[in-house]
């Protein structure tokens, strides 16, 4: 059975520069010496951990504070576990007519509109009644055919449209499900946050997604998809977000027929089934929500995925078994320079991918 698959933070011991625990409510004098100050909140159903170096430790906390209250009112705006957030509220809205968004809301919509044109909607902001009828919040379930073809017909392409001050809805039972953007998103304003108040590094893990503020070099280490805590891959990055996703990370198990089934959470709304593809996708991109959005092409599968990648300059990894040994076998895009060490049951692929796809 596939468990979930998350990208880990390094035991502290590994990481003593960044990682040296300080996060104490107590006030302390002011300190000459760098010390790495950590901070930790619950937001979106998930911790969000903060971390940097610094000689005055009250001025980094408070950097962190602004940036948890962004994160915090991203949440308000974005998350439909909240009946009365503003993305609720859009979906709630009846056909035809228009909501007026605030600034951030458009921004936000029109970034994932643009990104789901880029990925020709393997990223699809529009599937929560997907998400609805798998059940992939309530512990996991079949739909019925006639259920899945309304479902995919109300997810498909044009679902929503912008206009200059707010979105209109354009078919029945339309849904926007931010849980493809939605961290990212946060993640990208908790960034633009800490530099405002001239933070210049620090490092974030939001329920496993990182994002790394200045020249900070940090280790990533990837799990195995089976086995979450098996480290597989590991390699350092600085100055970027790392997104890893894979069927391993929510997939359900749910009794149809008397049988029991296996769910991913990753949906292929062109489909509207769970993609069957096993194993996991990273991605490392410039900014956070690049990183989350492009983690969909997942559902392309491994060489549709590949070939993106590829045509759109994204450093991405796949890790998945071999068919013919059951050992893990790693495939990079043309984009991924960043050296790796491997666990010893896991490969590199044979041939880089160039030049397969020269031949």
């Amino acid at each position: 059975m596939i468990k979930k698959q998350i990208v880990k933070w390094p035991h502290p011991l590994a990481l003593p520069l960044l990682l040296l625990v300080s996060s104490g409510c107590a006030s302390k004098p002011i300190s000459t010496e760098t010390q790495t100050v950590e901070r930790s909140y619950y937001l979106m159903g998930t911790s969000l951990e903060l971390s940097a170096v610094s000689k005055n430790r009250e001025q980094t906390l408070a950097a962190f504070d602004d940036a948890f209250q962004v994160v915090k009112d991203a949440e308000q705006r974005l998350s439909t576990w909240i009946p009365n957030s503003e993305l609720s509220q859009v979906n709630a809205a009846a056909v035809g007519k228009e909501v007026k968004l605030s600034p951030l809301l458009m921004r936000d919509l029109t970034t994932v509109e643009t990104f789901a044109r880029k990925t020709d909607f393997a990223f699809n902001p529009y599937i929560g009644q997907l998400v609805q009828i798998w059940g992939l919040r309530t512990g996991g379930r079949i739909p019925t055919p006639l259920q899945l073809d309304q479902a995919v017909k109300a997810s498909a392409p044009g679902a929503f449209s912008l206009t200059h001050s707010g979105v209109i809805k354009n078919r029945a039972g339309a849904q926007y499900e931010e849980g493809g953007f939605g961290k990212g998103i946060a993640l990208d304003d908790a960034l633009d946050a800490l530099k405002v108040t001239g933070l210049k590094s620090a490092v974030l893990n939001f329920g496993g997604q990182i994002a790394v503020l200045g020249n900070a070099s940090v280790p990533v280490v990837i799990s195995n998809p089976s086995l979450r805590t098996e480290t597989l891959v590991s390699f350092s990055e600085s100055k970027s977000s790392i997104a890893t996703s894979g069927n391993s990370e929510h997939g359900l198990t749910v009794k149809a027929k008397g049988k029991l089934t296996r769910i991913g959470h990753l949906i292929d709304s062109r489909t509207g089934q769970p993609s069957p593809f096993i194993g996991s996708i990273t991605i490392v991109a410039p900014t956070a929500t690049e990183a989350e959005v492009f983690t969909k092409i997942f559902v392309l599968g491994l060489e549709g995925g590949l070939r993106f990648a590829n045509d759109h300059l994204i450093k991405a990894l796949w890790i998945y078994p071999s068919l013919e040994t059951g050992e893990w076998l790693v495939r990079t895009s043309q984009s991924w320079k960043t050296p790796l060490t491997l666990a010893p049951h896991c490969h590199n692929y044979p041939d880089h991918p160039s030049k397969k796809e020269k031949e």
